[in-house]
C-alpha cells in the first residue's frame, strides 16, 4: 500500500466525500448520486494519487470543489471541473430558472443581480407571487416596509 500522508488534506476529504456519496447507501446524499447511477470512474476509485494529480494539473484551489459539468454524469476526468460557489449553484440539478422581462438565470445568480437573498425569491415563486412583484414588492421587517432594492431593471 501506498503511503501519501495526505489522508487529512481538504483535497483527500473531496474524494472520499466523492466516494461516499456514489457507494454508500446509508450516506444522507446517497439518493442524488449512487442511488441516480452516478459513480467515479475507476480511474479515480481506488487510487487518491490519481485523483490528486489531475486535480492539481486541472485547476484546483482552495475554496472550490468539484463539479460534473453534466449533472447525470459520472465523476470523471472528462465531466469534471473545479468552480466557486456561484457557479457550482448554478450547475446544482435542482436549480430553477427564472424568467423576468425576458432574461433567464438561475435564482441564485438573481439574487446576485437584485440584492434580494435567493431563498425570498424562491419564497415568493413558492407562494405564486406574480414575477414583478417577486422583485419589486419591498422586504417586510416586522410589520414594517423595508426597500432594499431598487428597480431590477435599473442594473445592467
Amino acid at each position: 500500500m501506498i503511503t501519501h500522508g495526505e489522508s487529512k488534506t481538504k483535497l483527500n476529504k473531496v474524494w472520499r466525500n466523492i466516494k461516499d456519496r456514489c457507494f454508500n447507501q446509508n450516506n444522507k446524499r446517497y439518493s442524488h448520486y449512487g442511488g441516480r447511477g452516478i459513480t467515479i470512474c475507476n480511474e479515480w476509485r481506488d487510487d487518491y494519487v490519481c485523483f490528486r494529480d489531475w486535480a492539481l494539473s486541472n485547476g484546483y484551489a482552495y475554496g472550490l470543489s468539484i463539479d460534473r459539468i453534466n449533472n447525470d454524469g459520472n465523476y470523471e476526468p472528462g465531466n469534471c471541473r473545479w468552480v466557486d460557489s456561484i457557479k457550482q449553484n448554478n450547475n446544482f440539478s435542482r436549480n430553477r430558472n427564472i424568467t423576468y422581462r425576458g432574461k433567464t438565470l438561475s435564482i441564485s445568480q438573481w439574487a446576485k443581480l437584485s440584492g434580494l437573498h435567493r431563498n425570498t425569491i424562491d419564497f415568493r415563486i413558492k407562494k405564486g407571487w406574480d414575477i414583478e412583484d417577486v422583485f419589486n414588492k419591498p422586504l417586510q421587517q416586522h410589520g414594517r416596509a423595508e426597500s432594499r432594492i431598487g428597480n431590477i431593471m435599473t442594473v445592467s
